[in-house]
């Protein structure tokens, strides 16, 4: 395996070995990383989600393309690394010849828009032949092609018309349509084909297309989808920064007039090939955002209002308001266009507040990606936000990873929390959320905070197989075998965070 020392590989490696499956999906995913990789003392993700026993991992990144292949190095250092029989028949009964290629979710979501096979059509460009009709994104087109983004910002017929007559056989077109919407290049060309096809991409100035075909002897198929995924996100994301991000604009005017304003500015302006806009208020003045629909329904929220009984309301042009920031706007934006994006530690809770309300909730979402970097750092919080408002927020959201995270802050500078009236108000608010609590019913959070003192501690039940003890019990004094003074100070922290429950008139 070739080495890989990028900083997303190493991260990959990092959260492998920690067992933190969310961000594992999430560089894969999202990010693309390579898996068919070493560091330069020889791991590979598989080899360390195996050595280090994490078996949903090693499932996890079977299935997405690692590869063990039994009588080489890494196979064999992979097998009989493993720590347990459950992991090492896990890789024994998996055929490495036929591991699942799936679709990251932004190719697939391309491959949709090609095929129309979403709940809204958005094409707004029509190639015609004498045999067929292709549809197709303008916006999309000059994101991966110079050829196409010259004709749509020059070419008066190309900017002002949705029809443009095709003078390629539909063969090459459609090739070339699959390259751009990164969907399956599966087709069987003759060497004449393949030298037309290679010469029409020079036109075209996209050789990404030739290589895909001239790389076929040395590349395997799965490696050279993925490459073709990750030159189309740098394509995309190319385009956002400088045609979406870089040509919004400020109108000095907030609410309806600011809506007028930008509507007036977009039909000044042919080459921004927008089909919705965003809005965000600014003081007294509001940033516009041209975008496209095609993008926009990957959020269920924008989905749904271009879908249900409320697209009647929309004129040719929607316009869309959000309450929040331009940084957060050019975040979300991203993730749109590229499906990854890199989310400051300061922006993240105003990140996943957004994500929330979008609802870009599901796995590898734009939430996720914001919960992860909240995450990120165990001894700091964000910078500009304390404990509280991060609980608060966890809740509202319903994320769970970054409920985990604040109890575990708590946990770790427990005597620093544990009289202020804000901690004791937070654990009021905890135990209120439980609809119909009884008076003996847990509290999430307190349940939580037992769990992360005993970690602090390194008091683990599975430890001793004898020990009795629920999960977030104190430990008890054996006649034979003395408390150590780790188990002495948990059992102290726990005593302090039972009377602050009684003074609450809280049982737990």
């Amino acid at each position: 395996m070739k080495l890989n020392e990028t900083p997303d590989f190493l991260d990959l490696l990092q959260c492998t070995r920690e067992g933190d499956l969310e961000k594992v999906s999430s560089l894969v995913e999202n990010f693309s990383v390579e898996l068919n990789c070493v560091d330069k003392y020889d791991y590979s993700p598989l080899i360390l989600a195996s050595l280090c026993g994490h078996i949903k991992i090693v499932q996890y990144l079977l299935q997405h393309g690692a590869i063990l292949e039994r009588d080489t190095f890494d196979g064999a250092r992979c097998l009989y690394g493993a720590l347990n029989d459950e992991i090492r028949n896990l890789l024994l009964k998996y055929d490495a010849s036929t591991s699942v290629d799936l679709l990251q979710p932004f190719a697939a979501h391309l491959t949709a828009l090609r095929r129309d096979n979403l709940p809204l059509s958005t094409f707004d460009i029509k190639f015609k032949s004498s045999d067929s009709i292709f549809q197709s994104h303008k916006f999309l087109l000059a994101a991966r092609s110079p050829y196409f983004r010259d004709h749509l910002h020059n070419d008066e017929r190309w900017r002002t018309k949705d029809t443009v007559n095709l003078p390629l056989l539909d063969f090459y077109f459609e090739t070339i349509l699959k390259f751009i919407y990164v969907d399956n290049l599966d087709a069987e060309m003759s060497e004449t084909e393949l030298r037309d096809l290679i010469q029409l991409t020079q036109k075209l100035n996209i050789p990404a297309l030739a290589d895909y075909f001239l790389d076929s002897a040395t590349i395997s198929k799965r490696e050279r989808q993925q490459l073709q995924s990750r030159i189309a996100q740098d394509d995309l994301e190319r385009y956002v920064r400088e045609d979406v991000i870089g040509q919004s604009w400020t109108v000095e005017s907030t609410g309806t007039a600011a809506v007028n304003d930008a509507k007036d500015h977009l039909k000044e302006n042919f080459s921004i090939a927008a089909d919705a806009l965003l809005v965000v208020a600014e003081g007294d003045h509001s940033r516009v955002y041209p975008v496209h629909r095609s993008m926009l329904i990957k959020s269920e929220y924008y989905l749904t209002a271009f879908t249900s009984g409320f697209a009647e309301t929309f004129e040719d042009l929607p316009v869309f308001s959000l309450d929040t920031l331009p940084e957060v706007v050019e975040i979300l934006l991203l993730f749109l266009y590229v499906d990854k994006v890199h989310i400051p530690r300061h922006l993240a809770l105003e990140v996943l507040e957004t994500a929330s309300f979008l609802l870009l909730t599901k796995d590898r979402s734009l939430k996720s990606l914001a919960a992860i970097a909240i995450t990120d750092d165990d001894t700091a919080l964000p910078p500009g936000t304390d404990v509280y408002t991060i609980l608060r927020i966890a809740w509202q959201t319903e994320t769970q990873r970054v409920e985990q995270y604040a109890a575990k802050y708590i946990a770790r500078n427990f005597d620093e929390y544990l009289y202020k009236q804000e901690f004791m108000e937070i654990i009021e608010e905890s135990a209120n959320r439980i609809s119909n609590r009884q008076e003996t019913d847990t509290i999430e959070l307190v349940d939580d905070i037992r769990f992360y003192l005993s970690q602090a501690y390194g008091i683990y039940l599975e430890m001793n197989p004898v020990d009795e003890r629920k999960p977030g019990e104190s430990v008890k004094e054996d006649l034979w075998v003395p408390l150590t003074t780790y188990e002495i100070q948990y059992n102290q922290q726990l005593a302090k965070l039972d009377d602050l429950l009684a003074s609450l008139s809280l049982d737990a």
